[in-house]
């Protein structure tokens, strides 16, 4: 009511209305699709690579700290440094191949790694083999260039993506080791 008693009919405003409800209803149909929606099959297909079935991070230690992005991830790149970690993994410094660091590493990430002294200042990802995993797998040296397979993760620990675990290796003289596909971590 107004001052002289009279009753004030508001109007009814489209557009301030529309665009919350729009928003409400898009959030209340699709959060729950992406809830429900399984994670993307592995779009490169190869027999070194666990099945979709299989969890990636089994033979990982404390796979609670890596969030996967691809169960099987080729990578290629020059290894800058190499050294066996406490938790008895191989950590593989890599310069990434010309065009493969695209989708793989972000320049975050890049800077966080090359925050540890062994990235040397030139390192763009590590990628690394899990102690179960060596004994089919070869030792590479500083210096060498090679292939990979394995997932591809970030890391919520350190906060850069990593290839962890390798599934395959493939060095340039096309000699190839793969890991054996067992089903428990060690």
């Amino acid at each position: 009511m107004d001052k002289e008693g009279k009753t004030i009919q508001r109007k009814f405003s489209a557009p301030r209305l529309v665009v919350p409800l729009a928003l409400l209803l898009w959030l209340l149909v699709s959060l729950p699709l992406w809830l429900l929606v399984p994670p993307a099959e592995a779009q490169y297909a190869d027999p070194a690579c666990p099945s979709p079935s299989k969890d990636p991070l089994a033979r990982v230690h404390n796979p609670s700290r890596l969030r996967v992005i691809n169960p099987c991830q080729p990578a290629s790149g020059t290894v800058t440094h190499f050294e066996t970690w406490s938790d008895g993994d191989w950590n593989i410094y890599v310069d990434l191949d010309p065009g493969e660091s695209e989708g793989l590493v972000s320049a975050k990430g890049i800077q966080k790694l090359r925050e540890w002294p062994q990235a040397g200042g030139v390192a763009e990802m590590l990628w690394e083999a899990s102690p179960a995993d060596q004994g089919k797998l070869l030792e590479p040296s500083t210096g060498q260039h090679l292939e990979v397979l394995g997932a591809h993760v970030h890391d919520k620990t350190w906060g850069y993506t990593e290839v962890h675990p390798i599934y395959k290796e493939t060095f340039d003289d096309e000699s190839t080791y793969v890991r054996e596909q067992d089903e428990e971590a060690s």
